[in-house]
């Protein structure tokens, strides 16, 4: 028997422009289902981006949002697609803590 890898995710870092625009905080909100993405995106956030919007897809994901930092916390009603764009329609840009500019 022969055992080999066919799947890996690998932690890839931020290109420059999209960290920028991450660190701006120049968005509606950011949408995350998984704990693994979550943690990752943890790392890349500065304050202005913990404090913006965060929408997840579970209770449990909303807790561990809230361990790290993050503080604008939305449960989806699940992870379809549907469900997420339900809950991103409830993020007001001109409640955000910091400038979200025109939508």
């Amino acid at each position: 028997m022969t055992r080999i890898a066919v799947y890996r995710r690998r932690y890839q870092p931020l290109a420059p422009a999209l960290q920028a625009r991450l660190c701006s905080g120049n968005y509606r909100a950011l949408i995350v289902t998984s704990s693994e993405l979550l943690e990752h995106l943890a790392k890349w956030c500065n304050q202005a981006a913990l404090n913006q919007p965060l929408i997840v897809s579970s209770r449990r994901l909303a807790t561990l949002a809230g361990i790290l930092g993050f503080c604008d916390l939305k449960v989806a009603s699940g992870a379809t697609p549907a469900a997420l764009i339900a809950a991103l329609e409830t993020c007001d840009p001109q409640d955000a803590d910091v400038d979200q500019g025109t939508y």
